[in-house]
């Protein structure tokens, strides 16, 4: 089963694609709460369940965030 979340925004730089699960990472504090752990958090229980996260740049522009997780 792949899970995604697709935004419309600018997408990231290779460099952020990189930083994308590190913890405490964040691209812009300004627009933004939060302390850069939500991508850290959701690979590390995807991880422990035997899925995969990642990222994608939208094809017209953007982001696509997925996770798998394996059929029960």
């Amino acid at each position: 089963m792949k899970c995604w979340v697709k935004d419309s925004g600018g997408g990231l730089s290779s460099e952020q694609q990189d930083q994308l699960f590190e913890q405490f990472v964040r691209f812009n504090p300004a627009v933004a709460e939060g302390h850069g752990l939500g991508l850290s958090i959701v690979q590390r229980i995807v991880y422990k369940l035997g899925g995969e996260v990642g990222y994608e740049k939208g094809m017209h522009g953007g982001s696509v965030f997925w996770f798998t997780l394996r059929s029960a």
